[in-house]
């Protein structure tokens, strides 16, 4: 019996070497790859950013003036296919006094409708903050680290904020809650991750199809209860993407499951209060209703229904109806809130306020002015929904060049980043731009390129064939984009 598995065993390993050898990209074919992503990524000045691979390990290195970059940078290259690790050896050099730093800090914090209410500690010293207290979740802990992050100046961060728990649980509840969420999450492929926890500490193994997913998969692992998450054994094999997932899944799961499964996911979100919100689910469709203190919380829970699985797609979106009310906890009058949007622009380092314009009427603020891209479009967008007293935007913020016909999402800095990334229209030939959609493609984590044909007509782009997720038919839309596609066509179906 043990030579037969033995047996089994070497074959496997012999097989999957030998795909490893076909299917992963060269250590230069990804060292280029980033280094083009770089170069497109809005908020990234690609001449102070070194690329360097070995053995699927990305090391980066450079000077920037704010820690966002380095962190984006990073993302961009967690991203990529082939990616086994990131060394983010980038050296981040801000030019503010640490009293001016603390005292921004602390503004930020305060002014948060998520952690206004903590009792959060900062200390800065030569441009590293401190951040010290006691919250209640590991996902309390990532945002306050998170929201300083977005203070212009800081250079880094040492987090020793402590995680109370107010509950004990026992390693087959920890286990299953874990399982769980990452089977419902709709941006991993859980087919082989593995997870065990003993005594608190949790062991992630197995395999995820790309590092992105590594680190998705380590967030949502930190549950109540949970000591550490341990992923040594947890290893990026882009090439296995196909085994990896669970088509079975949704089979034989009810509306009420779903249901469910987002309820629980509100449970874990920092921003989002389960108990106010009401979730009814139809046919794959959800209605989110309930009163909320602030935008960003209302946003923040459109953003987990539409990540969870099981919520259908129509017309290459989600279908979430978010009627969601927002009734401020405090009377904030217009012109205080117009006032703690401008200071959050200012602080943020990567809008100009100088170029935004702001008017605020009954806690409805309308934003306009003009900005280089989208990314600082929507980074303005999303700096105000985190203002208290801030009930509903209107972003009439010009971009400099054409407008796009699809427009990407706010950009979030919470526990989980979102992208757009999307530049100026390149006037493309159509066989130049179907080469530069399949080129995109290729190097998505997400996308398996052998399942979908590109048809490129007049400049629009039409998508055929079957990818594995729901995250896969909103990745591949993405991608389009950003090759300077002007309109896609996502006739992609889910296997």
């Amino acid at each position: 019996m043990v030579l037969i598995i033995f047996s089994t065993q070497v074959a496997c390993n012999a097989q999957e070497e030998e795909q490893v050898e076909v299917d992963q990209p060269a250590d230069a074919e990804i060292t280029t790859a980033i280094s083009s992503d770089l170069i497109t990524t809005r908020g990234i000045d690609p001449d102070i950013i070194s690329v360097s691979t070995q053995n699927g390990i990305v090391t980066l290195t450079g000077t920037t003036d704010n820690i966002l970059t380095k962190q984006r940078a990073a993302r961009v290259a967690s991203t990529t296919r082939g990616v086994r690790s990131i060394v983010n050896q980038i050296v981040v050099e801000g030019d503010k006094t640490d009293e001016a730093l603390a005292d921004d800090i602390e503004s930020a914090l305060l002014s948060d409708p998520a952690t206004d209410r903590w009792e959060i500690e900062s200390s800065v010293e030569d441009g590293i903050v401190k951040l010290t207290g006691v919250v209640d979740s590991w996902q309390e802990k990532e945002l306050v680290a998170t929201i300083t992050k977005g203070v212009d100046g800081v250079e880094g961060i040492i987090n020793d904020i402590s995680v109370d728990y107010t509950v004990d649980r026992t390693d087959m509840e920890i286990e299953s809650e874990i399982e769980s969420s990452l089977a419902w999450n709709s941006r991993i492929d859980a087919g082989l991750l593995e997870v065990d926890s003993e005594n608190g500490v949790v062991t992630l193994s197995g395999s995820v199809g790309s590092l992105y997913e590594k680190q998705l998969a380590t967030s949502i692992a930190h549950v109540a209860g949970i000591t550490e998450v341990v992923t040594n054994d947890l290893e990026v094999k882009s090439w296995l993407r196909e085994d990896m997932k669970r088509t079975d899944f949704l089979a034989d799961k009810s509306d009420a499951d779903i249901r469910e499964a987002i309820l629980d996911a509100f449970d874990q979100h920092p921003r989002v209060n389960e108990d106010l919100l009401y979730v009814e689910v139809e046919n794959g469709s959800v209605t989110l209703t309930g009163t909320v203190t602030n935008l960003k919380a209302a946003r923040a829970a459109a953003q987990v229904v539409k990540n969870t699985h099981g919520v259908l797609l129509i017309d290459n979106k989600m279908a979430v109806s978010n009627e969601i009310v927002v009734e401020p906890d405090m009377n904030y009058t217009d012109v205080e809130v117009k006032e703690d949007i401008l200071e959050a622009l200012i602080r943020d380092p990567y809008v100009t306020a100088s170029d935004i314009d702001v008017r605020v009427e009954d806690g409805k603020v309308t934003l306009s002015g003009t900005t280089d891209s989208y990314f600082e479009k929507y980074e303005a967008d999303e700096v105000t929904s985190r203002v208290n007293g801030v009930i509903e935007i209107t972003n009439n913020i010009t971009v400099d060049y054409e407008e796009l016909v699809y427009e990407p999402m706010f950009m979030d800095w919470d526990v989980i980043a979102f992208d757009y990334d999307f530049v100026a229209p390149q006037n493309l030939t159509d066989n130049e731009l179907k080469a530069a959609v399949n080129e995109e493609l290729l190097w998505s984590p997400f996308v398996s390129t052998t399942n979908v044909d590109v048809v490129v007509e007049n400049g629009e782009v039409t998508l055929k064939g079957e990818v594995i997720s729901l995250n896969a038919v909103f990745e591949a839309t993405e991608e389009a984009y950003e090759a300077g596609a002007t309109l896609v066509n996502n006739n992609l179906s889910v296997m």
